[in-house]
């Protein structure tokens, strides 16, 4: 009985830290993401919502889930003021073409 509770803690342990890992993992694939930007907008942004939406799947730890929500939040904010610049900026670019053709 004891050696069999030794195995299962070590099994347990195991997936604890492979979970651990692949929540940093993730981390580090948003980050990424963040830095490149400036480079290529549609693709870090894809990519950043790829490794989240695998967060969001590997939440195992307390605090783990609040803490992904929180960034699920501020990632749906970034994205929506995206759009909403570009929006801004063809409104803009069709008020310079009625200016020009005046």
């Amino acid at each position: 009985m004891g050696i069999y509770n030794l195995v299962r803690l070590k099994n347990d342990a195991k997936m604890i830290l492979e979970d651990n890992y692949e929540s940093l993992d993730y981390c580090h694939i948003m980050q990424r993401q963040l830095d490149s930007f400036n480079i290529d907008r549609p693709d870090a942004l894809r990519n950043f919502d790829d490794a989240l939406q695998k967060q969001e799947n590997n939440i195992t730890e307390p605090g783990e889930y609040d803490a992904t929500a929180e960034l699920r939040s501020d990632f749906d904010k970034l994205k929506k003021v995206i759009l909403d610049y570009r929006l801004s900026g063809i409104c803009i670019s069709n008020c310079i073409l009625s200016l020009m053709q005046i």
